[in-house]
């Protein structure tokens, strides 16, 4: 049993230099992963509010024009008829 123990040891330490190197290559591809998805979230995040103020503002700027003069008209006739 305890050569089997002094094996397992001997072969880990082995490859010890090999799995650091692997185990810090994850992590970076870990770290760059959550990098990107956090990234994509805040630009499109962004976006939204972006959208969505202009579009507020696009809405505001309509101009409509209105016809007033067959009011015009009544007022003046109205005016006129009972003195105001």
């Amino acid at each position: 049993m305890s050569q089997k123990k002094v094996d397992e040891y001997k072969a880990s330490k082995k490859n010890r230099a090999q799995e650091v190197k692997k185990e810090k290559l994850m992590k970076r591809v870990r770290t760059t992963a959550a990098i990107l998805v956090t990234a994509a979230f805040v630009i499109w995040f962004g976006w939204s509010v972006y959208g969505q103020l202009t579009a507020a503002d696009a809405e505001e700027s309509t101009i409509t024009e209105v016809n007033m003069t067959d009011f015009e008209e009544y007022y003046n006739g109205l005016t006129t008829t009972y003195g105001g």
